[in-house]
């Protein structure tokens, strides 16, 4: 199951875009996880190249701040939701339609039940909830939502019991 948030779901958020590499976004996000005292998680970033062996370095219209913090987010809930260790993988790569940029942030911890991803990306407070917030306030997944909206862009989650945590923030190639 994937569940997707548009524009018609998310508030807006107002953005300062500058032109950057997606991949800086990454490293800049691997680092900051790099210094933390977490020793049971380890993470890596995935370097795609072209069919002619390019490496892939988009250059896009984006908000370095919030990007750095949806990402840093996504990582820091692999990292709180999966105490007994994980590997976290980030990923940056076209769709296979070559419109949109993919941020990928995938871990191989315990997942979420299929039938709870639509939950996740409810406010805590919303009377949408079906099920209380664990470990955690319930914000984040929300906002990661609103950034990637804010980017003209979607969230997509994939993940059941035992197989790990896919989140895609899918970006329009052209801003």
């Amino acid at each position: 199951m994937n569940i997707t948030i548009d524009t018609a779901q998310a508030s807006t958020l107002r953005i300062k875009p500058q032109i950057t590499h997606l991949l800086f976004v990454l490293f800049m996000c691997l680092s900051s996880m790099e210094t933390s005292p977490h020793s049971k998680h380890s993470a890596s970033i995935i370097r795609l190249f072209d069919r002619k062996g390019k490496r892939l370095m988009w250059r896009k219209l984006l908000d370095i701040c919030s990007l750095h913090r949806a990402i840093t987010n996504l990582i820091q809930n692999s990292i709180v939701h999966n105490p007994e260790g994980c590997h976290i993988l980030l990923q940056t790569m076209l769709s296979s339609d070559q419109q949109h940029a993919r941020l990928i942030v995938t871990d191989n911890g315990k997942g979420v039940a299929k039938q709870l991803l639509p939950d996740l990306l409810e406010l805590p407070y919303s009377s949408k909830r079906v099920a209380p917030v664990q470990n955690g306030h319930g914000l984040g997944l929300p906002m990661v939502a609103r950034i990637a909206t804010a980017h003209r862009g979607r969230l997509l989650l994939v993940s059941d019991i035992g197989k790990g945590m896919t989140v895609e923030i899918l970006l329009p190639r052209s801003s």
